[in-house]
């Protein structure tokens, strides 16, 4: 393949694998470049055969990464006019192998990692020397204590969650948007807490956002004639067997790009949710009618709409509403858990 960087090349310049995070973030990589060249990406390709020295073109500093972008969008292109070469701007002599283009790319994706992790580290050392209760400062302290044990490539194998740990450090800041991976996660730890407690689970559920993208597929009442996937013939099965009294899953609102919780109660037929932001915004009267569509043919609805009727924090910013929405989830369940407060939030952070 020609895009393919060689293993001996991976073997000398890329990260081990087994590294901790705490190692990673302090493996020395290639500088960066930061100004765009003088001259178009799809331009730097060549005909001409390679004929430089690869040790010394993998440790001098990466072409910006606006320029690798651009270099990726015009590979294939590439490759169509028959390129066999590509030429860093900053050396215009030297004709190189086509992989260092994917080469470039790949050094760009691990320093923004560990950049990443940096700044988590950082987050959480400063939340350590904040004055912090001794149970906050365990917390902190042990989340740390896990950058020395955890690969920083490591798979997570969590269910409704795959990827890597990196998928960890959007929790070490105050201002990172949680993504659907995250929200997975925190919802499938919810039903694993579920799942040891006998009485609890034989009462209530929760659903990852697969319930949800599978229900806002529908553009209409009809949709739901058709033959549901065999996960939802299963939860619908499940509901009308009697085997569950409530469902708790997560939504995210496109038009808002704001993650709500929403609890269906099957014995008393009502529907009720949560929006960490509803001093601000209206009600996802979208969301609600699709749901009803789902409950009218599936499932002997519509149900009664209680609105925003969970207990839930208060948000007062635009980052936190995915914590929100699983912290509101665990404490609907759980009797002991804690309701998410502006006081607490960075703790709830650092507790997943």
């Amino acid at each position: 393949m020609l895009r393919e960087v060689p293993g001996d090349i991976k073997h000398k310049r890329y990260p081990s694998m087994d590294l901790s995070i705490e190692s990673f973030i302090k493996y020395q990589l290639p500088k960066c470049t930061y100004a765009l060249p003088g001259v178009e990406a799809l331009e730097c390709f060549k005909k001409r055969e390679p004929n430089a020295d690869l040790d010394a073109h993998t440790t001098i500093p990466l072409p910006s990464r606006q320029f690798v972008e651009k270099l990726d969008t015009h590979f294939r292109q590439a490759i169509l006019d028959d390129m066999h070469s590509v030429i860093n701007p900053a050396y215009p002599g030297s004709y190189l192998p086509l992989w260092l283009a994917r080469y470039w790319k790949d050094m760009w994706e691990i320093y923004n990692l560990q950049e990443t992790w940096k700044k988590g580290l950082t987050w959480l050392e400063d939340k350590m020397q904040g004055g912090v209760s001794e149970m906050e400062y365990d917390i902190y302290r042990g989340a740390h204590k896990l950058t020395n044990i955890l690969r920083w490539s490591e798979e997570t194998n969590i269910a409704g969650a795959h990827g890597a740990t990196d998928i960890f450090a959007r929790y070490l800041s105050d201002k990172t948007w949680m993504n659907s991976t995250q929200i997975n996660m925190m919802f499938a730890h919810i039903l694993d807490r579920i799942e040891q407690d006998e009485t609890l689970d034989s009462l209530v559920t929760v659903e990852t956002l697969c319930l949800w993208t599978e229900i806002k597929k529908a553009k209409n009442i009809q949709y739901f004639d058709g033959h549901p996937p065999m996960f939802l013939h299963r939860l619908e099965k499940r509901i009308l067997d009697r085997e569950i009294d409530f469902l708790i899953f997560p939504v995210h609102w496109d038009v808002q790009k704001h993650w709500l919780t929403f609890k269906l109660d099957f014995q008393l037929k009502e529907l009720s949710y949560s929006d960490s932001l509803a001093h601000k915004l209206a009600p996802p009267m979208d969301i609600i009618k699709k749901l009803q569509w789902w409950l009218k043919k599936r499932l002997d609805g519509p149900f009664k709409n209680l609105g925003d009727g969970l207990e839930h924090g208060r948000q007062d910013d635009m980052s936190n509403c995915g914590i929100l929405c699983a912290n509101t989830a665990a404490c609907d369940i759980f009797e002991d858990d804690d309701l998410w407060t502006t006081e607490t939030k960075a703790l709830k952070r650092g507790e997943q």
